[in-house]
Parts: structure tokens; C-alpha cells; sequence
């Protein structure tokens, strides 16, 4: 597969995502040119700073408000009972809101003098076209008692959300998220702003022998992560070893085949590169013979798990016992069962 690069990854990182087709239209894929002015913030509510140990003075009732977010307007209800503190409604708020999955993430922060606060934090980042805000707390026309929101301050915006802002090739635009797609080729991700030290950011297509050592190595470390998580469990399952031992079988069977293009195969089953030879490799005019070796070990370890995953019971260290009924001679109903 094609991967594409970015020249500064701490402040755009990118993925190609486009198909073949896209290297055979006129012009190929361009190289792009990214300044990054602003990246999406999301929208941020902080409660009054109230005294955590005092005992809250709403009357006991039960209350409620509502909260619009993505066109939806959600009512929450709760009760306040007498001799309740004010830290004990906000964690009880910050659980209800939670718990919601509505977009919002809520904690009570700490203040001078033993006070807190309810912060509200949207998921979502940026205003799209006729927004004024994320969201919206509120209890004018709330179905139960009204009055917790001024109490607490849940309606107050201390930053609004804001958009994305970025130049591609020097034409000017915006976004709601820092990650995006441009023209279906690249999905880009904006993770800081250009200064002038920094410059812009060029985002493209990596030589074909670049990405065939990207994927190399992105196999071979799946591999060895692969082989680290059986291993973990050596002590609890003994048949473990077993299924290490067929997997860096199908290694060791194209070792030689491996070590010619930089892959060598250790003891353990682990693979090693070399990225000087596997780059000489890739460079080679007869890289795609050198390399089939690793179509061929992708074929076989492909096939291999799906084996695993039809029959994983046979890497289970597994003990039936059936107390079969004395005279009768049927077979252990949970042999089939494993």
C-alpha cells in the first residue's frame, strides 16, 4: 500500500487513504503545503466556585434542566435532599452527565478556600455553519423545580468552541475537527501551529521503496507483538508454547529467504531488521522477486490464524472430567462441549 509522509509529525500527521486508481489520474497525487493558524477547540462551561462542605441552600426538591447538544434537547432530573452538600450535588451531577453519553465529559475542579466547581467539556470540537454554540444548559421551561443551573453557574461559557484554521498551498480554510480529509487522498490530523520557525508543513506520497519498508516493518513488528502476547501467557497455559512454536516455525522455514532482504529470524521466533540491506532490497531492479518471500510468509501466517481462530481450544490447556453414569456406556457429553 501506499504511505504517505509528513515533513513535521508533531504538527500535521497524515495517512494516505485514496486507492490506485487516484496514481493513474493525470497529475498523480500532489504534494501540499500546510500552515496551521489555529487548531479545534471544543466548548468549555465552569460552574460557580461554591463551598464544598457547606450544606446547599435549595430547598429540598426535586429539580431539574436541559441540556441541548447536536439538535437534541436531553431533560435530567435529581433530588436534593435535606443536609446535602454542595460537593456532594456537583459529584452527583458529574456522574449523571457522565454516565449519559450524551458528548459531554464533566468533573468537579478544586478552588481557593475549599470551594469547587462543575466543568463541562464538549467531545466535539469546532461550530459548524449557523452554530452559535455546542451546547446549551438550561431550566427556564424544565418540566420539575428550576433554579440549579444560576445556583451552580452550569450556563456560563468560559471558551466557546472554535474552528480549525489552516492554509492549504496558501489558500485559506477552516474545519470543525483537527482531523479531516482532504480530496479523499490524505486524512490529516493537526496537532500544533505554524510559527515562523516551523514554516509549513508538506504532507505526500513516500517513494514506493519507502512505503514497502514501512509496511515490512509494520509486519514484522505485529509479528513480534504477536509472539510477546502468546509467550505472556506461558506460565498460565502451557499448550501456549505450542502455538509459538508452529508460528516461528512458518518464520524459520523462509530464513534464509528473510535474511537476504534484511529480516532475520532469532532464536525466540523474534524478527529483526536490518534497514540497511531491506532498504538495498527495496532499492534493488529486482525487488519484487527479492520481496515476494514476504507475500509468501504473509500467505502462511494468514492461513495460520485463521486455523487459530476456528479451533482455539486446541492451544487451551483443557481438562474434562464426567461422572458417568456406573452400567451405562455413553459418550462424555462434554467432550463435544471444549
Amino acid at each position: 500500500k501506499k504511505t504517505a509522509y509528513s515533513s513535521q509529525n508533531d504538527l500535521v500527521s497524515v495517512e494516505y487513504i485514496g486507492d490506485l486508481s487516484d496514481l493513474q489520474n493525470e497529475g498523480g497525487i500532489p504534494t501540499l503545503e500546510l500552515e496551521v493558524q489555529a487548531l479545534a477547540d471544543s466548548q468549555i462551561n465552569l460552574g460557580k466556585f461554591v463551598p464544598s462542605d457547606e450544606e446547599i441552600s435549595l430547598p429540598e426538591d426535586t429539580y431539574s434542566f436541559d441540556i441541548g447538544i447536536n439538535g437534541m434537547n436531553y431533560e435530567f432530573q435529581f433530588n436534593i435532599h435535606s443536609g446535602e452538600t454542595n460537593r456532594n450535588i456537583q459529584d452527583r451531577l458529574a456522574r449523571l452527565f457522565n454516565s449519559s453519553n450524551i458528548g459531554l465529559n464533566v468533573n468537579v475542579v478544586e478552588g481557593e478556600n475549599g470551594t469547587s466547581a462543575l466543568k463541562i467539556v464538549s467531545d466535539e470540537t469546532g461550530l459548524r455553519d449557523g452554530e452559535v454554540s455546542t451546547f446549551t444548559v438550561t431550566d427556564e421551561n424544565t418540566s420539575k423545580t428550576s433554579g440549579v443551573v444560576s445556583y451552580l453557574g452550569l450556563d456560563y461559557i468560559m471558551r466557546n468552541a472554535s474552528n480549525a484554521k489552516f492554509t492549504i498551498n496558501g489558500e485559506a480554510h477552516e474545519a470543525h475537527s483537527n482531523n479531516f480529509t482532504i480530496g479523499k487522498l490524505y486524512e490529516v490530523n493537526l496537532r500544533g501551529i505554524s510559527t515562523e520557525e516551523t514554516g509549513p508543513v508538506s504532507i505526500g506520497l513516500k517513494q514506493d521503496y519507502e512505503a514497502v519498508q514501512d509496511n515490512i516493518s509494520e509486519l514484522a513488528g505485529n509479528y513480534n507483538n504477536f509472539l510477546q502476547a502468546v509467550n505472556s501467557y506461558k506460565d498460565a497455559h502451557s499448550s501456549s508454547q505450542k502455538l509459538v512454536s508452529e508460528i516461528a516455525g512458518i518464520a524459520s522455514n523462509y530464513k534464509d529467504e528473510l535474511h537476504a532482504i534484511g529480516l532475520d529470524v532469532q532464536d525466540d521466533g523474534q524478527l529483526t531488521i536490518n534497514k540497511d540491506t531491506l532498504s538495498g532490497a527495496a532499492l534493488s531492479d529486482d525487488a519484487e522477486a527479492k520481496l515476494g518471500v514476504v507475500k509468501d510468509l504473509t500467505k502462511r501466517l494468514y492461513h495460520k490464524t485463521r486455523q487459530i481462530s476456528l479451533n482455539p481450544m486446541s492451544y487451551v490447556d483443557k481438562h474434562v472430567v464426567a461422572y458417568k453414569e456406573p452400567g451405562r456406556n455413553f459418550v462424555a457429553p462434554y467432550v463435544t462441549s471444549n
